[in-house]
């Protein structure tokens, strides 16, 4: 029989497969190697309970049915927190603190303000299986928190900084993106009334909310279409805005749509007739 020997090349990368493979088990059983992986052992438990669900809730719904309130309240907290984590996270807070006792639910954390508390707060009594609600939320945040986009290095909002891009996009120049973009979303806003315009800004991230507030007030009074809407936004924004006011506009109205998207047809109820097709379809091209 001839003998096929293996050449030097093979030899070494066999050689490193192995002590790779004794470098990572002796890793896996040192200290630190164990406690790596039982952390990623609990993230992965973690996951697959929410993923579990997640997909028992919207079984429930596909088939018309309400998850059942006769809970432990293991299960119960876990309900509330799949139910305020994209919430919070749309808020810009920290993870909020959940307990229950007997289905007494007891909230702790902070916000950003009482709209956000107050949301919270009705999102969690429509849990089923909540009896009673303890909501211990302080509003605003002390010396040593802080919102998790702070920890980025852009500490805006995702909807934050749509708008700016939005301005950026149709050609305003950067001194003034943030003042045109909020004069577009302000000056909509101002035209529904004044419980749906709140209603609206709970939706809103907090930065969001400081941008319209920070924007002077304008007269809308004779806002009824699309050019008059064009010509109250170009006097909010100044001299930010001139030709580009119509693109402007219908960006950010098409970034609110997607924002709200529960809220769209409660917001076509009371805009001017005139100013349906825009809100309804703000990607369409001008007639006319």
């Amino acid at each position: 029989m001839m003998k096929i020997s293996t050449p030097s090349t093979v030899r070494l990368l066999i050689g490193a497969a192995g002590a790779a493979a004794v470098a990572s088990a002796r890793w896996a059983t040192s200290a630190r190697g164990k406690r790596a992986l039982r952390k990623q052992m609990r993230r992965c438990r973690a996951r697959t309970r929410d993923i579990a669900n997640r997909s028992r809730g919207l079984c429930y719904r596909l088939t018309g049915r309400e998850p059942s309130p006769a809970v432990s309240d293991a299960v119960l907290e876990q309900r509330i927190r799949s139910t305020l984590g994209p919430v919070a996270k749309r808020l810009d807070i920290p993870r909020v603190s959940v307990a229950s006792s007997n289905h007494h639910v007891t909230l702790t954390g902070a916000v950003g303000s009482a709209d956000d508390a107050r949301l919270l707060d009705d999102l969690v009594r429509a849990v089923p299986g909540v009896r009673d609600l303890t909501c211990d939320l302080q509003v605003g945040f002390t010396l040593g928190e802080r919102r998790p986009s702070e920890g980025r290095h852009d500490a805006h909002s995702p909807m934050h900084r749509e708008l700016t891009v939005a301005a950026e996009n149709v050609g305003v120049d950067a001194p003034s993106r943030t003042i045109a973009a909020a004069a577009a979303l302000g000056t909509f806003l101002q035209l529904l009334p004044i419980g749906e315009r709140d209603h609206v800004r709970t939706h809103l991230p907090a930065d969001v909310r400081a941008l319209l507030d920070s924007a002077p007030a304008t007269d809308v009074s004779g806002v009824i279409d699309h050019r008059t809407l064009q010509d109250a936004v170009a006097a909010s924004a100044g001299a930010a805005l001139t030709e580009r006011t119509d693109g402007l506009i219908r960006a950010v109205l098409a970034i609110l749509r997607a924002r709200v998207p529960e809220e769209v047809g409660d917001i076509a109820a009371v805009l001017p007739v005139g100013l349906k097709p825009l809100w309804n379809d703000p990607q369409a091209p001008r007639s006319g």
